[in-house]
């Protein structure tokens, strides 16, 4: 079984105040409904809508935070 993933990773500075590098990561799964099975063409049909994704805020699907 795969579990697909969509991966956004960037790089920040953390705060303006002491600033420092901060290295963050979003993995937000697929849902299988969202997963074209069998096929070397992608279903059109079936085209996962990830949405807006606003990197000045923790999303709910971000890893652990690494900063330098």
């Amino acid at each position: 079984m795969v579990a697909p993933y969509i991966l956004i990773q960037h790089n920040c500075w953390e705060t303006r105040e002491v600033p420092h590098r901060c290295f963050r990561k979003i993995i937000q799964p697929i849902t299988p409904t969202n997963v074209t099975v069998g096929s070397q063409t992608p279903d059109e049909n079936k085209t996962y809508d990830f949405g807006t994704v606003d990197l000045r805020f923790k999303h709910p699907y971000e890893a652990a935070v690494n900063c330098g």
